[in-house]
């Protein structure tokens, strides 16, 4: 559930173990992950983690790799890039 990705993600903040930068893609018509957790998973996050970005895809679902799979594909490889510089 949420609350338990949550408390885990807390968890790891304060013990100082959530360093890797993070790309969240949301879709913003998921309907068991609302656009509201995925804001809140993006400030958990990025409080902690500089290289955090956050991607949201209108008129999408669960798998937004699916429905978009192109932009999807030049958003991680592009993410890839910029992180290994």
């Amino acid at each position: 559930t949420c609350e338990k990705v949550n408390k885990l993600l807390q968890t790891k903040k304060e013990e100082g173990e959530l360093k890797t930068p993070t790309l969240v893609i949301w879709g913003y018509t998921d309907p068991s992950a609302t656009y509201d957790m995925g804001i809140n998973l993006f400030r958990l996050i990025s409080q902690s983690v500089d290289r955090t970005e956050f991607h949201l895809f209108n008129l999408c679902g669960h798998f937004p790799y699916q429905e978009y799979p192109e932009e999807v594909t030049n958003l991680m490889v592009g993410f890839i890039e910029q992180v290994g510089e």
